[in-house]
């Protein structure tokens, strides 16, 4: 069931995609659809990691809690009072993570880009003698990066432990509360055994919180992405087809995204005519050749 979900929502991911090649997706297209790999994963973890988890817990916590209350009411408050501490561990993985994933997935995008430039420009770097301060920038993220992952995994580790420790005093709590002359001896045993018994239905807990979050950021980048305009569109009622097959553009101005980067007064381009545009990294380039042929349409003029 789970492979045939994945392999339904890549689908319409990707066919969600289709539209947007590659106007919309701007110059660093890998890095993108490699996230969206990763978030069409994050969606399936919200089921099996995340709602399974929590109802497994609910429903095993609810039926131990009646079940021991009906032996003992004692230690059915007990068992309540452990399979609540796995709703508390829940939400605080939940929190915790919230307020880190943030400047997780900004500085782990943040140290992809810096390593690639690292990469694609070390010869350069070492020319102008940059080397060093490339290093140093590379090495600054993943610090950046790295105390971020800390900051959410201690709050996964606060949330293991509260359920850690609420199994084992309910066991204290069990054996220090229920009388032992109101129940048989084997009843006893099994009332002991049941808050470390819940130790297995509420020991996730802490992980299905921080989970969650990360399985809510990518459904709404996911969502984001299927709601994105196409970059080209085609008219309701198209130009007659020219005579001749000049490219023209007058007063153009050029943008992957509504920010135009490039602005062209004039250009003309006559069959057999050839043209040739330099300057430097990031100066159009790119921008004007997915203009020319039509990957992306002007921001403003034609």
């Amino acid at each position: 069931v789970v492979l045939r979900e994945l392999a339904e929502r890549l689908a319409k991911v990707f066919a969600d995609l289709v539209p947007l090649v590659p106007g919309r997706l701007g110059p660093r297209r890998g890095d993108l659809l490699t996230g969206v790999v990763d978030d069409v994963d994050a969606l399936l973890d919200d089921r099996l990691r995340v709602r399974q988890p929590v109802v497994t817990a609910a429903l095993v916590g609810a039926g131990a809690a009646v079940l021991t209350a009906l032996v003992a009411p004692v230690a059915g408050a007990v068992v309540a009072v452990v399979t609540a501490a796995g709703g508390l561990a829940f939400a605080l993985a939940r929190r915790g993570t919230a307020a880190a994933e943030p400047l997780v997935v900004a500085h782990r995008a943040l140290l992809g880009t810096r390593v690639e430039e690292l990469a694609d420009g070390l010869r350069e770097l070492e020319q102008w003698g940059a080397t060093d301060r490339a290093l140093a920038a590379v090495r600054a993220e993943s610090d950046a990066l790295a105390r971020g992952v800390r900051r959410s995994s201690r709050a996964v580790a606060a949330g293991t432990a509260l359920t850690s420790a609420v199994t084992g005093l309910g066991v204290v709590a069990v054996a220090a509360l229920v009388d032992p002359s109101a129940t048989t001896p084997a009843r006893l045993a099994l009332l002991l055994l049941v808050p470390l018994a819940l130790a297995d239905a509420v020991g996730g807990l802490a992980d299905a919180g921080a989970l969650s979050v990360r399985a809510r950021a990518a459904r709404e980048r996911l969502d984001l992405l299927a709601a994105t305009p196409p970059a080209v569109t085609d008219p309701a009622a198209p130009e007659p087809v020219p005579a001749g097959h000049d490219v023209v553009a007058r007063e153009a101005e050029l943008g992957w995204t509504d920010r135009a980067v490039v602005a062209l007064d004039h250009l003309v381009l006559r069959p057999g005519e050839h043209l040739g545009i330099t300057g430097p990294s990031g100066s159009g380039k790119s921008t004007l050749a997915a203009t020319l042929v039509r990957f992306i349409d002007p921001v403003h003029g034609e």
